[in-house]
Protein backbone atom coordinates (compact mmCIF):
# COMPACT_ATOMS: atom_id res chain seq x y z
CA UNK A 1 0.00 0.00 0.00
CA UNK A 2 2.97 2.34 0.96
CA UNK A 3 4.34 1.78 -2.32
CA UNK A 4 0.91 2.16 -4.22
CA UNK A 5 0.68 5.88 -2.15
CA UNK A 6 4.22 6.74 -3.63
CA UNK A 7 3.65 6.14 -7.10
CA UNK A 8 0.58 8.01 -6.82
CA UNK A 9 2.24 10.84 -4.99
CA UNK A 10 5.42 10.49 -8.39
CA UNK A 11 2.28 11.01 -11.16
CA UNK A 12 0.34 13.58 -9.05
CA UNK A 13 3.88 15.45 -9.24
CA UNK A 14 4.38 14.93 -13.01
CA UNK A 15 0.69 15.88 -13.75
CA UNK A 16 1.19 18.87 -12.27
CA UNK A 17 4.73 19.74 -13.60
CA UNK A 18 3.12 22.51 -16.19
CA UNK A 19 3.50 25.45 -13.50
CA UNK A 20 5.48 26.10 -10.05
CA UNK A 21 5.03 23.03 -7.77
CA UNK A 22 5.87 23.25 -4.45
CA UNK A 23 8.06 20.06 -2.77
CA UNK A 24 8.14 20.41 0.96
CA UNK A 25 7.81 16.93 1.79
CA UNK A 26 9.72 16.37 4.66
CA UNK A 27 11.47 20.15 4.49
CA UNK A 28 8.63 21.99 5.83
CA UNK A 29 6.93 24.73 3.77
CA UNK A 30 8.61 27.42 5.99
CA UNK A 31 12.10 26.22 5.36
CA UNK A 32 14.78 29.02 4.18
CA UNK A 33 16.17 27.23 0.96
CA UNK A 34 19.91 27.77 0.05
CA UNK A 35 20.97 25.85 -2.69
CA UNK A 36 21.05 22.25 -4.61
CA UNK A 37 23.80 19.69 -5.54
CA UNK A 38 23.16 15.97 -6.97
CA UNK A 39 25.14 13.29 -6.17
CA UNK A 40 24.81 9.89 -7.30
CA UNK A 41 21.05 9.10 -7.52
CA UNK A 42 20.34 11.95 -5.20
CA UNK A 43 19.21 15.48 -4.92
CA UNK A 44 20.80 17.57 -1.89
CA UNK A 45 19.20 20.97 -0.96
CA UNK A 46 20.86 23.15 1.46
CA UNK A 47 19.31 24.97 3.88
CA UNK A 48 19.34 27.89 6.64
CA UNK A 49 19.15 26.58 9.93
CA UNK A 50 18.21 22.96 8.91
CA UNK A 51 21.14 21.76 7.16
CA UNK A 52 21.42 19.69 4.44
CA UNK A 53 18.20 17.72 3.06
CA UNK A 54 18.86 14.44 0.59
CA UNK A 55 16.15 13.37 -2.17
CA UNK A 56 15.73 9.96 -4.18
CA UNK A 57 12.98 10.95 -5.80
CA UNK A 58 12.89 14.59 -7.50
CA UNK A 59 12.39 16.16 -4.14
CA UNK A 60 8.86 14.74 -3.73
CA UNK A 61 10.25 13.68 -0.36
CA UNK A 62 13.20 14.97 1.47
CA UNK A 63 15.49 13.35 4.42
CA UNK A 64 17.59 15.72 6.53
CA UNK A 65 21.45 14.26 6.55
CA UNK A 66 22.92 16.00 8.96
CA UNK A 67 25.25 13.62 10.65
CA UNK A 68 28.73 15.73 11.98
CA UNK A 69 27.43 18.67 10.60
CA UNK A 70 27.70 21.03 13.32
CA UNK A 71 26.41 24.00 11.62
CA UNK A 72 23.67 23.85 9.69
CA UNK A 73 23.39 26.80 8.38
CA UNK A 74 24.33 26.27 4.98
CA UNK A 75 25.19 28.63 2.53
CA UNK A 76 26.06 26.34 -0.88
CA UNK A 77 26.70 22.87 -2.33
CA UNK A 78 29.26 21.19 -4.65
CA UNK A 79 30.02 17.81 -5.83
CA UNK A 80 32.93 16.49 -7.66
CA UNK A 81 34.02 12.89 -7.67
CA UNK A 82 30.80 11.17 -5.90
CA UNK A 83 32.17 14.39 -2.82
CA UNK A 84 29.70 16.55 -1.60
CA UNK A 85 30.72 20.09 -0.34
CA UNK A 86 28.99 22.15 2.15
CA UNK A 87 29.94 25.82 2.87
CA UNK A 88 28.47 27.23 6.26
CA UNK A 89 27.52 30.61 7.47
CA UNK A 90 29.92 31.70 10.82
CA UNK A 91 28.26 33.73 13.23
CA UNK A 92 28.46 34.83 17.10
CA UNK A 93 26.73 31.95 17.52
CA UNK A 94 28.05 29.00 14.98
CA UNK A 95 31.02 28.54 13.52
CA UNK A 96 31.08 28.24 9.77
CA UNK A 97 33.48 26.64 7.64
CA UNK A 98 33.73 23.64 5.27
CA UNK A 99 32.58 20.57 5.46
CA UNK A 100 32.58 17.49 2.99
CA UNK A 101 30.52 13.51 2.62
CA UNK A 102 31.72 10.99 0.84
CA UNK A 103 28.68 8.65 1.44
CA UNK A 104 26.33 10.49 0.02
CA UNK A 105 25.54 13.21 2.91
CA UNK A 106 25.40 9.77 5.36
CA UNK A 107 27.74 11.80 7.61
CA UNK A 108 29.84 14.88 7.01
CA UNK A 109 33.66 15.83 8.18
CA UNK A 110 35.21 19.33 8.55
CA UNK A 111 37.64 20.13 6.52
CA UNK A 112 41.55 22.32 6.90
CA UNK A 113 38.83 25.84 5.98
CA UNK A 114 37.13 26.09 9.30
CA UNK A 115 35.96 29.57 10.91
CA UNK A 116 34.75 31.10 7.91
CA UNK A 117 31.42 32.18 6.42
CA UNK A 118 31.45 29.86 3.07
CA UNK A 119 29.11 31.24 0.60
CA UNK A 120 30.45 30.07 -2.78
CA UNK A 121 32.50 27.02 -4.42
CA UNK A 122 33.84 26.03 -7.79
CA UNK A 123 36.18 23.85 -8.70
CA UNK A 124 38.42 23.86 -11.90
CA UNK A 125 40.71 21.01 -12.79
CA UNK A 126 43.03 21.01 -9.80
CA UNK A 127 42.20 24.36 -8.61
CA UNK A 128 39.23 24.56 -5.94
CA UNK A 129 37.82 27.92 -5.10
CA UNK A 130 36.00 28.82 -1.53
CA UNK A 131 34.11 32.04 -1.84
CA UNK A 132 33.46 33.36 1.32
CA UNK A 133 32.03 36.90 3.06
CA UNK A 134 34.67 38.69 4.56
CA UNK A 135 37.74 36.80 4.36
CA UNK A 136 37.66 37.15 0.08
CA UNK A 137 38.80 34.05 -1.89
CA UNK A 138 40.52 31.03 -0.67
CA UNK A 139 42.42 27.82 -3.08
CA UNK A 140 43.66 24.40 -3.39
CA UNK A 141 45.56 22.45 -5.19
CA UNK A 142 45.69 19.45 -3.47
CA UNK A 143 42.24 18.45 -3.31
CA UNK A 144 40.84 20.31 -0.35
CA UNK A 145 43.49 19.48 2.20
CA UNK A 146 45.15 22.90 2.17
CA UNK A 147 43.31 26.28 1.47
CA UNK A 148 45.81 29.50 0.48
CA UNK A 149 43.83 33.19 0.92
CA UNK A 150 44.41 34.80 -3.26
CA UNK A 151 42.99 38.30 -2.51
CA UNK A 152 45.51 40.55 -4.29
CA UNK A 153 44.09 43.10 -6.10
CA UNK A 154 40.47 42.71 -4.62
CA UNK A 155 38.81 45.54 -2.83
CA UNK A 156 35.54 43.71 -1.82
CA UNK A 157 36.35 40.65 0.54
CA UNK A 158 32.70 39.74 0.11
CA UNK A 159 32.41 37.70 -1.88
CA UNK A 160 29.06 36.18 -3.78
CA UNK A 161 29.70 33.94 -6.46
CA UNK A 162 32.59 33.00 -9.10
CA UNK A 163 32.49 31.27 -12.91
CA UNK A 164 35.02 31.16 -15.27
CA UNK A 165 35.19 32.28 -19.11
CA UNK A 166 37.82 31.22 -21.57
CA UNK A 167 40.10 30.53 -18.79
CA UNK A 168 39.44 33.48 -16.70
CA UNK A 169 37.65 33.63 -13.66
CA UNK A 170 35.05 36.18 -12.86
CA UNK A 171 33.77 36.62 -9.08
CA UNK A 172 30.77 39.03 -7.83
CA UNK A 173 31.40 40.61 -5.06
CA UNK A 174 28.88 42.58 -2.51
CA UNK A 175 29.67 46.21 -2.97
CA UNK A 176 32.36 46.29 -5.95
CA UNK A 177 30.56 44.46 -8.81
CA UNK A 178 32.52 41.78 -11.28
CA UNK A 179 36.38 41.12 -10.65
CA UNK A 180 38.75 39.17 -13.12
CA UNK A 181 41.61 37.15 -13.01
CA UNK A 182 43.87 35.60 -15.98
CA UNK A 183 46.15 33.69 -13.94
CA UNK A 184 44.19 31.25 -11.63
CA UNK A 185 43.46 33.80 -8.90
CA UNK A 186 46.97 34.62 -8.32
CA UNK A 187 45.98 38.61 -9.00
CA UNK A 188 42.33 40.01 -9.61
CA UNK A 189 41.16 43.29 -10.88
CA UNK A 190 38.03 45.02 -11.04
CA UNK A 191 36.14 44.97 -14.51
CA UNK A 192 34.13 48.02 -16.08
CA UNK A 193 31.33 46.40 -13.97
CA UNK A 194 31.76 48.52 -10.48
CA UNK A 195 30.10 49.49 -7.30
CA UNK A 196 27.69 46.77 -8.18
CA UNK A 197 26.02 44.65 -5.83
CA UNK A 198 26.54 41.44 -7.55
CA UNK A 199 24.57 38.03 -6.26
CA UNK A 200 25.01 35.92 -8.90
CA UNK A 201 26.50 34.88 -12.26
CA UNK A 202 26.13 32.92 -15.22
CA UNK A 203 27.98 32.15 -18.82
CA UNK A 204 25.82 31.65 -22.05
CA UNK A 205 27.00 31.65 -25.88
CA UNK A 206 30.22 33.06 -24.86
CA UNK A 207 28.30 35.56 -23.36
CA UNK A 208 28.87 36.53 -19.66
CA UNK A 209 25.36 37.65 -16.98
CA UNK A 210 25.80 39.24 -14.07
CA UNK A 211 22.39 39.27 -11.54
CA UNK A 212 22.74 42.49 -9.43
CA UNK A 213 21.18 43.78 -6.45
CA UNK A 214 18.29 46.61 -7.35
CA UNK A 215 20.27 46.55 -10.83
CA UNK A 216 18.85 43.87 -12.63
CA UNK A 217 20.90 41.83 -15.27
CA UNK A 218 24.06 43.32 -16.62
CA UNK A 219 26.21 41.24 -19.74
CA UNK A 220 29.37 41.41 -21.61
CA UNK A 221 30.05 39.99 -24.88
CA UNK A 222 33.48 40.85 -24.49
CA UNK A 223 35.08 38.72 -21.88
CA UNK A 224 34.19 41.22 -18.87
CA UNK A 225 35.59 44.50 -20.25
CA UNK A 226 32.31 46.16 -21.39
CA UNK A 227 28.74 45.42 -19.28
CA UNK A 228 25.76 46.91 -20.39
CA UNK A 229 22.34 46.45 -18.66
CA UNK A 230 19.59 43.70 -20.49
CA UNK A 231 16.27 44.42 -18.02
CA UNK A 232 13.51 44.66 -21.11
CA UNK A 233 10.74 42.77 -19.60
CA UNK A 234 12.52 42.41 -16.05
CA UNK A 235 13.27 45.91 -15.26
CA UNK A 236 15.48 47.00 -12.44
CA UNK A 237 15.14 44.59 -9.97
CA UNK A 238 17.15 42.66 -7.37
CA UNK A 239 18.29 39.24 -9.18
CA UNK A 240 19.59 36.69 -6.78
CA UNK A 241 20.33 33.68 -9.18
CA UNK A 242 20.86 33.22 -12.86
CA UNK A 243 20.93 29.87 -14.40
CA UNK A 244 21.14 28.70 -18.35
CA UNK A 245 19.44 25.74 -19.77
CA UNK A 246 20.39 24.56 -23.41
CA UNK A 247 20.28 28.12 -25.13
CA UNK A 248 17.93 29.89 -22.19
CA UNK A 249 18.74 31.73 -19.51
CA UNK A 250 16.84 31.89 -15.94
CA UNK A 251 16.73 34.62 -13.17
CA UNK A 252 15.55 34.52 -10.16
CA UNK A 253 14.43 37.88 -8.63
CA UNK A 254 13.65 39.03 -4.64
CA UNK A 255 10.02 40.10 -5.40
CA UNK A 256 9.14 39.32 -8.91
CA UNK A 257 9.53 35.95 -9.50
CA UNK A 258 11.22 33.79 -12.17
CA UNK A 259 11.79 34.98 -15.51
CA UNK A 260 13.12 33.55 -18.79
CA UNK A 261 15.16 35.10 -22.05
CA UNK A 262 15.20 33.06 -25.24
CA UNK A 263 17.40 35.19 -26.79
CA UNK A 264 20.42 36.26 -25.00
CA UNK A 265 18.95 38.60 -22.43
CA UNK A 266 17.15 41.12 -25.05
CA UNK A 267 13.96 40.40 -23.83
CA UNK A 268 12.83 38.30 -19.98
CA UNK A 269 9.18 37.00 -19.64
CA UNK A 270 8.06 36.32 -16.18
CA UNK A 271 7.19 32.75 -15.71
CA UNK A 272 5.07 32.28 -12.29
CA UNK A 273 2.42 30.04 -12.94
CA UNK A 274 1.85 28.04 -9.95
CA UNK A 275 3.17 30.34 -7.09
CA UNK A 276 0.48 31.60 -4.72
CA UNK A 277 2.83 34.15 -3.77
CA UNK A 278 6.12 34.80 -5.39
CA UNK A 279 8.78 34.20 -2.80
CA UNK A 280 12.17 35.67 -3.05
CA UNK A 281 14.20 32.89 -5.45
CA UNK A 282 17.74 32.76 -3.70
CA UNK A 283 19.28 30.09 -6.04
CA UNK A 284 17.83 27.87 -8.98
CA UNK A 285 19.29 24.63 -10.57
CA UNK A 286 18.40 22.21 -13.47
CA UNK A 287 17.81 18.44 -12.95
CA UNK A 288 16.47 15.43 -14.86
CA UNK A 289 14.55 18.25 -17.07
CA UNK A 290 13.24 19.83 -13.50
CA UNK A 291 14.16 23.85 -12.89
CA UNK A 292 14.05 24.01 -8.79
CA UNK A 293 13.87 26.89 -7.07
CA UNK A 294 15.58 27.36 -3.55
CA UNK A 295 13.14 30.13 -1.57
CA UNK A 296 13.04 32.12 1.46
CA UNK A 297 10.01 30.79 3.35
CA UNK A 298 8.71 28.80 0.89
CA UNK A 299 10.80 25.72 0.45
CA UNK A 300 11.40 24.28 -2.40
CA UNK A 301 9.83 24.34 -6.15
CA UNK A 302 10.34 22.91 -9.48
CA UNK A 303 8.34 23.00 -12.81
CA UNK A 304 9.51 21.49 -16.05
CA UNK A 305 12.10 23.11 -18.34
CA UNK A 306 10.33 22.14 -21.19
CA UNK A 307 7.11 23.30 -20.39
CA UNK A 308 8.67 27.12 -19.48
CA UNK A 309 10.26 27.25 -22.58
CA UNK A 310 8.07 26.63 -25.29
CA UNK A 311 6.22 30.40 -25.07
CA UNK A 312 9.02 31.94 -27.65
CA UNK A 313 9.05 36.11 -27.78
CA UNK A 314 9.62 36.55 -31.28
CA UNK A 315 9.39 40.59 -30.95
CA UNK A 316 9.64 43.32 -28.43
CA UNK A 317 7.78 46.01 -30.75
CA UNK A 318 4.20 46.86 -29.25
CA UNK A 319 1.28 45.88 -31.72
CA UNK A 320 -1.67 47.98 -32.16
CA UNK A 321 -4.02 45.02 -30.87
CA UNK A 322 -4.40 41.90 -29.36
CA UNK A 323 -4.75 39.17 -32.41
CA UNK A 324 -4.33 35.25 -32.26
CA UNK A 325 -2.46 34.33 -35.75
CA UNK A 326 -3.57 31.00 -37.59
CA UNK A 327 -1.00 27.65 -37.05
CA UNK A 328 1.21 26.62 -39.34
CA UNK A 329 1.58 24.07 -40.94
CA UNK A 330 -2.13 23.24 -41.13
CA UNK A 331 -2.71 20.48 -41.02
CA UNK A 332 0.06 19.25 -39.04
CA UNK A 333 1.61 16.53 -38.13
CA UNK A 334 2.60 16.23 -35.35
CA UNK A 335 3.58 19.88 -34.32
CA UNK A 336 2.34 23.07 -35.47
CA UNK A 337 3.06 26.74 -34.10
CA UNK A 338 0.83 29.32 -33.26
CA UNK A 339 1.74 33.03 -33.32
CA UNK A 340 0.08 35.81 -31.00
CA UNK A 341 0.48 39.36 -30.45
CA UNK A 342 0.33 40.85 -26.77
CA UNK A 343 -1.06 44.67 -27.35
CA UNK A 344 -0.41 47.37 -24.85
CA UNK A 345 -4.02 47.54 -23.32
CA UNK A 346 -3.53 45.61 -20.15
CA UNK A 347 -0.50 46.99 -18.55
CA UNK A 348 1.00 44.20 -16.22
CA UNK A 349 3.50 45.80 -13.84
CA UNK A 350 0.38 48.37 -12.78
CA UNK A 351 -2.37 45.45 -11.96
CA UNK A 352 0.13 43.03 -11.29
CA UNK A 353 -2.90 40.39 -12.61
CA UNK A 354 -3.18 40.42 -16.21
CA UNK A 355 -2.74 36.73 -18.04
CA UNK A 356 -2.83 35.48 -21.32
CA UNK A 357 -4.22 32.32 -21.52
CA UNK A 358 -4.01 29.78 -24.55
CA UNK A 359 -5.79 26.17 -24.58
CA UNK A 360 -6.31 23.99 -26.89
CA UNK A 361 -9.71 21.46 -27.03
CA UNK A 362 -11.26 18.62 -29.25
CA UNK A 363 -14.20 19.03 -31.16
CA UNK A 364 -16.59 18.11 -27.96
CA UNK A 365 -14.91 21.16 -26.01
CA UNK A 366 -12.63 19.03 -23.61
CA UNK A 367 -9.45 20.81 -23.05
CA UNK A 368 -6.54 18.88 -24.33
CA UNK A 369 -3.48 21.21 -23.01
CA UNK A 370 -2.46 24.71 -21.65
CA UNK A 371 -0.30 26.34 -23.93
CA UNK A 372 0.20 29.60 -22.35
CA UNK A 373 -0.88 30.75 -18.66
CA UNK A 374 1.53 33.74 -17.83
CA UNK A 375 1.39 37.18 -17.36
CA UNK A 376 3.15 38.87 -20.71
CA UNK A 377 4.77 42.16 -21.77
CA UNK A 378 3.13 43.26 -24.83
CA UNK A 379 4.83 41.82 -28.35
CA UNK A 380 4.34 39.10 -30.96
CA UNK A 381 5.23 35.59 -29.51
CA UNK A 382 4.85 31.90 -30.78
CA UNK A 383 4.42 28.34 -28.69
CA UNK A 384 4.58 24.90 -30.72
CA UNK A 385 2.00 22.59 -29.89
CA UNK A 386 3.00 18.83 -30.33
CA UNK A 387 0.32 16.52 -31.25
CA UNK A 388 2.06 13.26 -31.55
CA UNK A 389 -0.20 12.10 -28.87
CA UNK A 390 -3.32 12.39 -30.16
CA UNK A 391 -5.33 11.03 -32.87
CA UNK A 392 -5.94 12.54 -36.71
CA UNK A 393 -8.90 15.05 -36.58
CA UNK A 394 -10.23 18.83 -36.07
CA UNK A 395 -8.78 20.74 -33.23
CA UNK A 396 -9.89 24.34 -31.76
CA UNK A 397 -7.09 26.72 -29.80
CA UNK A 398 -8.38 29.58 -28.06
CA UNK A 399 -6.70 32.87 -26.37
CA UNK A 400 -7.84 34.92 -23.85
CA UNK A 401 -7.06 37.64 -22.11
CA UNK A 402 -7.88 38.65 -18.72
CA UNK A 403 -7.13 42.08 -16.99
CA UNK A 404 -6.62 42.68 -13.51
CA UNK A 405 -7.34 39.27 -12.34
CA UNK A 406 -11.23 39.54 -13.65
CA UNK A 407 -13.43 36.84 -14.74
CA UNK A 408 -14.53 38.84 -17.41
CA UNK A 409 -12.17 38.50 -20.91
CA UNK A 410 -10.45 41.58 -22.35
CA UNK A 411 -9.81 39.62 -25.29
CA UNK A 412 -10.65 36.02 -26.74
CA UNK A 413 -10.52 34.23 -30.00
CA UNK A 414 -10.75 31.13 -31.40
CA UNK A 415 -9.34 29.68 -34.49
CA UNK A 416 -9.45 25.96 -35.95
CA UNK A 417 -6.88 23.20 -36.70
CA UNK A 418 -6.60 20.25 -38.20
CA UNK A 419 -4.00 16.67 -36.99
CA UNK A 420 -3.60 14.62 -40.03
CA UNK A 421 -1.39 11.62 -39.62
Amino acid sequence: MRNLFLVLAMLVAVNASGQWEQMPNGMGNDCLSNFFTTCGNYLFAGTTGKGVFRSSNGGASWDSVNSGLTNRWVMCLYTENDVIYAGTESSSFSRGGLYKSTNYGESWDSTSLMGKWVSYLYFSGVNKYAATYYNGIYRSTNNGVNWVQINSGLLSLSIGCITELNGDLFVGTKSNGVYKSSNYGDYWYATSLYGTYINSLAVLNNTLYAGAGSDGVWRSTDDGINWAPVNTGIGFTYVWSLVTSGTNIFAGTEQDGVFLSTNNGNFWIAKNTGFTTLPPIFYMYEYNNFLYAATYGQSVWRRLVSEIIKVQNISTEIPSAFSLGQNYPNPFNPNTVIRFEVANGFPVKTSGNDKVVLKVYDVMGREVETLVNERLKPGSYEVTFDGSGLNSGVYFYKMVVRHGGSSTDGFSETKRMVLLK
